[in-house]
């Protein structure tokens, strides 16, 4: 990636590196591409956001329940077949390989705006 678009993503690094996201082995351009991913989610989901790196961490920290540990009504919803109409066209979609992917040379092109 262009290092003069990352350069603008620089302001969060500090504050990533407070909140301990990055492990020791980290590149300053792998620190920078990571706060570009953050600041384009966070823009793209909310108009204003107050902490980026705090709402990153959030989502990133979404733990995923089994079957078992759902609520009652969660589970009448799960057995009533409700998603079975998306989740099959999803299965069928990435079977036929027919879902978006990222491009694999550069990760980070779905996050940037190439109107601008």
């Amino acid at each position: 990636m262009n290092s003069v678009k990352l350069k603008k993503f620089t302001h969060s690094v500090p504050q990533l590196l407070n909140t301990n996201s990055f492990s020791s082995q980290s590149t300053q351009t792998a620190q920078t591409e990571f706060s570009l991913a953050c600041s384009a989610l966070a823009k793209q989901m909310m108009e204003t956001t107050v902490d980026a790196v705090t709402n990153a961490k959030v989502v990133v920290g979404y733990g995923l329940s089994s079957y078992d540990e759902l609520s009652e009504p969660a589970q009448f919803v799960i057995k009533g077949g409700y998603f079975y109409g998306v989740a099959e066209l999803l299965v069928k979609a990435y079977d036929d390989n027919l879902l978006p992917l990222p491009d694999t040379s550069d990760p980070l092109a779905a996050f940037l705006d190439n109107k601008r």
